[in-house]
């Protein structure tokens, strides 16, 4: 897909999925979930993986058969739809000619077109959010993903057995692009989407994207010059439409904006799976190697988030990934200010990889298992962002204190800052009170000048549009939980959460402690 402006925002609705009630969240660069454990905050984490992966998923099918060098629709999603009819076809020629128009196509510059025709926008919500196959894929990759055999096992016990998530796109200057809702009941689940027509698209810098629309329009008026009657054109469009073309390759990414980004999931277990990622996979392989010859046993089945986790330790251990080192730079950021070492990768005679690592200033290296638990939790986080996560990709990281102490938990939250600055989106889920407190530390920093920020933290200063924070909490007696927006303090610089009164607890505990012992030396 052309390279589009991405939205800045995407903001999603879920109601009666899994144990959360309700929930109202915009996705920003950095969005933290916090709250008790078992009130949804992995669930929500593991829907929004499901939705990256599955409208990714679309995107792929539909630009199937389009050819973007002369928009020819050979894919009978397209051929056979019966509904590329003359008036789209004559409305959409008429808006790339406005939108173009007098337009420079040098790098640089962003292209505002007009507001998309009714009859084109219509005609993409019918093939695209409102089919089958885009139900089919989001039903799939949520199962997948989870791990479940229906979604019925999805559904909030108590709900009347319905659920739905509802998603909307917001464009740079805050106008509304798209709206998708996603209705669950019981075992199906309903896509139905609308695009909106009220404001233009915005398609960024990207000269191939201006060149080809250029290019739709010399070669329309090509055909009308050579014409001594209107069949040539008509028969130039049915054979070659600039439809399918336009939705999968300009329209579909700008509309999408950061949702059809690719996604990453780091699952709090992720130290366990790095050791024993071998053995798992190796089992795997014997089973299936060995189907018919044993009595069948069913396998227990692996989460989506857990499948694609191994298969990425796969794919980075494999030869073609080490000409692919450093895709963000902030991976080696972790080894220096955390490690004092560096992560790399070793093949073994069988060629699967064996992940080490090399203290600073040593010749060998440790295989992960005989490290430090930290090194061995953050071993995958630097594999991650320098093999696979690019620009512009959301990574999720469950637990990113686990196994740190509190130090490195403040210094790894302002490591996580610069890759958030660095334009790679993430989402963590925590119950850190340091982590939570950098993070808010950071957000304040940006309402001081540049030269009195470096007086006080080497960490970046996030401004307040670029964090989110939202408290998972408990919101009745059958175990829902409710999902609200929470913001730092302008004063104490610290998220309203239920840490303060845990430490007020213990503190009451301990005091009561230190006097019943007073009472009992008074006494003796």
């Amino acid at each position: 897909m052309a390279n589009q402006e991405a939205s800045t925002s995407v903001k999603l609705g879920v109601t009666n999925f899994g144990p959360i009630n309700s929930a109202e969240i915009e996705l920003r660069p950095l969005t933290v979930f916090v709250g008790a454990s078992n009130t949804g905050k992995s669930y929500m984490a593991m829907l929004i993986y499901a939705l990256h992966r599955a409208i990714a998923d679309i995107g792929d099918f539909f630009s199937r058969g389009v050819d973007p060098m002369f928009w020819r629709h050979d894919s009978s999603s397209w051929r056979d739809s019966g509904k590329i009819s003359d008036k789209v076809i004559d409305e959409l020629e008429e808006w790339t000619k406005r939108s173009v128009k007098g337009h420079n196509s040098s790098k640089g510059k962003t292209l505002a077109t007009e507001p998309l025709p009714a009859s084109f926008a219509a005609l993409m919500d019918e093939l695209v959010w409102n089919s089958d196959e885009t139900s089919k894929k989001c039903k799939n990759e949520i199962i997948r993903c989870f791990g479940v055999d229906n979604l019925s096992t999805l559904i909030r016990r108590k709900s009347g057995g319905t659920s739905s998530v509802d998603i909307r796109t917001f464009s740079s200057q805050r106008d509304e692009l798209l709206k998708l809702n996603l209705d669950i009941n019981k075992d199906h689940l309903t896509s139905r989407g609308t695009t909106s027509t009220a404001k233009p698209i915005r398609i960024s810098s990207q000269r191939r994207a201006v060149v080809y629309l250029r290019q739709v329009l010399e070669n329309i008026d090509r055909a009308k010059n050579m014409a001594k009657s209107p069949e040539p054109l008509q028969s130039l469009f049915s054979e070659y439409s600039v439809t399918p073309w336009m939705i999968c390759e300009l329209v579909l990414p700008y509309l999408l904006g950061a949702l059809g980004r690719q996604s990453y999931y780091l699952p709090a277990d992720r130290t366990g799976i790095i050791h024993a990622h071998r053995v798992v996979v190796s089992a795997l392989i014997e089973a299936s190697s060995t189907a018919g010859l044993r009595p069948t046993h069913r396998l227990p089945m692996l989460s989506g988030v857990l499948s694609d986790f191994l298969q990425a330790l796969i794919r980075i251990g494999s030869k073609d990934s080490k000409n692919n080192r450093s895709k963000t730079g902030t991976g080696s950021m972790i080894e220096a200010n955390m490690l004092n070492g560096t992560i790399h990768i070793d093949q073994t005679p069988t060629g699967y990889p064996s992940f080490k690592y090399r203290p600073r200033g040593w010749r060998k290296s440790l295989p992960l298992m005989h490290t430090s638990s930290m090194v061995s939790e953050l071993a995958p986080i630097i594999l991650y962002l320098q093999q696979i996560v690019h620009h512009g990709d959301l990574l999720i990281i469950e637990e990113p204190e686990s196994h740190l102490h509190p130090a490195m938990q403040a210094t790894f939250a302002k490591i996580l800052a610069e890759i958030v600055r660095g334009g790679v989106r993430i989402i963590v889920t925590t119950h850190s009170d340091w982590f939570l407190e950098q993070i808010g530390n950071l957000v304040r920093l940006s309402g001081l000048p540049l030269e009195d920020r470096h007086e006080i933290t080497d960490g970046p200063a996030l401004q307040r549009s670029e964090v989110g924070a939202w408290l998972f909490e408990e919101s009745g007696t059958d175990g829902s939980s409710h999902v609200t927006e929470i913001e730092v303090d302008p004063d104490t610089g610290l998220y309203p959460v239920d840490y303060g009164r845990i430490s007020d607890s213990l503190y009451n505990e301990s005091a009561k402690i230190f006097n019943k012992m007073q009472e009992r030396k008074d006494n003796e």
